[in-house]
């Protein structure tokens, strides 16, 4: 299903035009191409586009990379309060290689690290305004995508810190 993966691809782009709006007259003046895109890029992305994007664009490279660690966090289920969330294996995986089999989430929860999970592998879906939530099996853990409205601002904060580092 190469049409996934492409449509993935434009609505990165989307994102990211609507982050670089966001960020109108926010001069970032970093040097882009000392950014090295994570090794669980090449996990979702062909070592060609990637080294395209650090080319070309490796300003997504660095937004990749925050979002890798940056769009999530794992909590912990609480008996008295019940969560309402969506089982984390009935999300697909993204770049399908055949129309006629989908793959679903099949990690070992048991061993889930938030450090090294690479949420670009998945169609999570996420909410602009809210927060989204994914229960990680009988693990008692939550994974929980912030509101996009909320990672953009994140991720602009971020880029600035890097200008006021430099």
């Amino acid at each position: 299903m190469q049409y996934i993966s492409k449509i993935f691809k434009l609505s990165v782009i989307l994102c990211f035009s609507i982050i670089n709006v966001s960020s109108f007259g926010q001069k970032i003046d970093v040097d882009f191409n000392q950014i090295n895109p994570d090794a669980r890029l090449y996990e979702c992305f062909d070592k060609t586009y990637i080294q395209q994007l650090q080319k070309d664009n490796p300003e997504l490279i660095l937004y990749y990379n925050f979002y890798l660690d940056n769009s999530y966090f794992v909590g912990k289920e609480v008996p008295e309060k019940p969560i309402n969330g969506k089982d984390i294996h009935t999300v697909t995986l993204k770049n399908e290689t055949s129309s006629d089999k989908i793959q679903y989430f099949d990690e070992d929860l048991s061993k889930f690290n938030p450090k090294t999970f690479n949420v670009l592998k998945y169609n999570f879906k996420t909410d602009y305004n809210k927060y989204t939530n994914y229960i990680l099996g009988n693990t008692g853990k939550i994974l929980i995508f912030y509101p996009k409205k909320r990672f953009i601002k994140k991720y602009n904060d971020y880029k600035k810190s890097l200008t006021n580092n430099l």
